[in-house]
């Protein structure tokens, strides 16, 4: 059995999409024991791999008061700052059927390099991720894609990790489209963490293309290079506005998009394919991402 301790970097006061607080990093140091493998399944030997190639702890067991311990964040476009979230830990006997998803689906479709440079300091495998109060509404859950109320999430981050939900028999009984957001989940949640700890930066010339002073409609958003409404009243517009692109990229393929945000009849004045063009264009030949080819992949169920 391997042992490592290692120094991470909690960040306090980062923003997410639909957040109203101030963005600012504050960094503290924590000393942090895990021990790998933690088990004798034929995947710990997998989540050890994991570790050796980018540092990052995959945990299927965990303490969620401690490890989890889950600090305001917000996900999707839904203000989440005073919302409290729970979770437990992974059904160990739905490891070996989630993690290839999560595989092939999430981490297959990153250079390694970037997966190294990237990545959390750890990873939770989780189930009954859920929500236990919502200050907007009178759901006591949370779907990150708002694909119904009353869902799980499929994925939540902290400051400094990631959860993934699903490890549990229920995952056998998803459908495609379940698995489909889930997927999207990852990803969103993925560049939302990346984004808010600075390991990614916005697209160069992104934020001088539409005017953020605009307040804009559903019947007005597109031919203003918007994907939604909500950009000028966040407190960082220009981020909250890239992370929908991000968003709508990876959970969708080109032909969805080519029919949608970029039909010239929507698209009119031709903002929001030029915005388009920036951030594939960025991610692809500074960090070697391809995020529309992780909206065309296929999923792996």
């Amino acid at each position: 059995m391997m042992k490592y301790i290692a120094l991470i970097i909690v960040f306090l006061g980062f923003v997410l999409p639909g957040c109203k607080k101030k963005e600012v990093l504050e960094p503290s140091v924590s000393k942090i024991e895990y021990k790998l493998p933690q088990g004798t399944n034929a995947f710990d030997t997998e989540l050890v791999n994991i570790y050796q190639n980018y540092g990052s702890y995959f945990l299927y067991k965990f303490n969620p008061a401690v490890d989890f311990a889950w600090v305001p964040a917000a996900v999707g476009t839904d203000n989440l700052f005073s919302t409290k979230f729970s979770c437990e830990q992974a059904d160990e006997a739905a490891v070996a059927k989630v993690l290839p998803f999560v595989q092939k689906n999430w981490l297959s479709l990153y250079p390694d390099t970037f997966l190294k440079r990237t990545l959390p300091f750890k990873v939770l495998f989780a189930k009954n991720l859920k929500r236990l109060v919502n200050p907007n509404s009178a759901d006591n859950t949370l779907s990150n894609t708002g694909i119904s109320s009353g869902t799980f999430p499929n994925t939540i981050l902290g400051y400094y990790h990631i959860t993934i939900s699903n490890f549990a028999p229920s995952f056998d009984g998803m459908t495609v489209t379940q698995k489909t957001f889930f997927k999207g989940d990852m990803h969103i949640e993925y560049w939302n963490y990346m984004f808010a700890t600075g390991k990614v930066a916005m697209a160069t010339n992104f934020a001088s293309v539409s005017n953020y002073t605009l307040t804009v409609s559903a019947s007005t958003m597109y031919a203003n290079g918007f994907l939604d409404t909500r950009a000028k009243s966040q407190n960082n517009p220009q981020m909250y506005d890239i992370r929908t692109y991000v968003k709508a990229i990876t959970n969708n393929s080109k032909a969805t998009l080519d029919n949608t945000i970029l039909k010239p009849t929507n698209d009119t004045k031709g903002l929001v394919k030029q915005k388009y063009n920036l951030v594939i264009n960025y991610y692809k030949t500074v960090h070697n991402v391809d995020l529309q080819a992780i909206g065309d992949a296929v999923l792996v169920p």
